[in-house]
């Protein structure tokens, strides 16, 4: 038993100072930005904003949780193809796009511009043929200075 107890000991210290990853849940607050390693580190952070005037017709639009969601509180919001609306660190970002191709059932979306690399996975939660519940995650990265924003996201998809 005494030469089991350090090996205990051990493998709990050993187990305890594996970091993991968190992904934060809905209660958190609005932002949870991820610095970058170095001196000139930069904050990334995703801001709730009301629904676009700009989009009409088909869209997707998320928020951090269905509690915003109800509220009205977006941090993402796209036409499916022409723009995507951002809030990041108080300013209003529009980025054009081309790309309308979307799976609906295993969401996964991909935008990109120069400055940002947006990156959206998620599930199906529930809904119909007009417009799909989608749950999953976000991830905003500043490609400039590598500043990465990641957060969950609860919100709607159709027409």
């Amino acid at each position: 038993m005494k030469k089991k107890l350090p090996i205990l000991i051990l493998m709990a210290t050993l187990v305890s100072c594996n970091p993991k990853e968190h992904i934060p849940s809905g209660n958190s607050q609005y932002t949870n930005p991820i610095k970058p390693s170095g001196e000139n580190t930069v904050s990334l952070h995703l801001q709730p904003f009301d629904f676009p005037e700009e989009i009409n017709g088909c869209s997707c639009y998320f928020s951090r949780n269905e509690e915003d969601f109800q509220a009205g509180k977006y941090i993402f919001a796209d036409d499916m193809g022409k723009s995507t609306y951002l809030k990041i660190n108080g300013k209003m970002i529009t980025i054009p796009k081309t790309d309308d191709h979307i799976d609906l059932e295993n969401f996964s979306k991909h935008i990109k511009d120069s400055q940002l690399d947006i990156t959206l996975k998620g599930k199906k939660a529930n809904g119909d043929q007009e417009a799909l519940i989608i749950e999953g995650i976000i991830t905003v990265k500043d490609r400039t200075s590598g500043a990465v924003y990641k957060s969950p996201f609860y919100g709607e998809c159709g027409c």
